[in-house]
């Protein structure tokens, strides 16, 4: 007798027939961003935003016509919508506002160069006095203030 692995060779070896299920496919459902038209509409109010018809899967935009109002409309593919309400507020400056209570103008700076160069040369070049009239000059001014 032959034998083919321990076995007979009449012998017939078992194969297990595995019960095969169809594998089912469950579309798990896609979140995908709704589509924004490009157009924007001018409407009257916030109410006229609120009922104005919007495709499911899509959103529109459009702006009060007088313009401090912003509404993003969106419709869900599940039937809801929202409505979302965006003020305009005013533009801040670009620029920032400076002090100018401590600046000289060029004409006052002009002016006070004028009067030191006066006192330079009716003093001869002589630095000490003129030292000591700017002391003096700036003493009688922090006094006035």
């Amino acid at each position: 007798m032959a034998y083919n692995n321990g076995f007979p060779m009449s012998y017939q070896q078992y194969y297990p027939q595995y019960m095969q299920q169809p594998q089912q496919y469950v579309a798990q459902p896609q979140m995908t961003p709704p589509t924004i038209h490009a157009e924007i509409l001018q409407v009257d109010n916030e109410q006229f935003a609120e009922n104005y018809p919007v495709a499911a899967g899509t959103s529109q935009m459009m702006i009060k016509k007088d313009d401090s109002e912003i509404y993003i409309k969106t419709a869900f593919a599940n039937g809801q919508s929202r409505l979302d309400v965006y003020t305009k507020r005013p533009e801040k400056p670009n620029k920032p506002v400076f002090d100018l209570e401590g600046y000289v103008t060029k004409d006052e700076l002009e002016n006070r160069l004028n009067e030191l160069l006066k006192e330079v040369k009716g003093n001869n070049g002589n630095v000490r006095s003129i030292r000591k009239a700017n002391t003096a000059n700036e003493s009688c001014t922090t006094d006035q203030e």
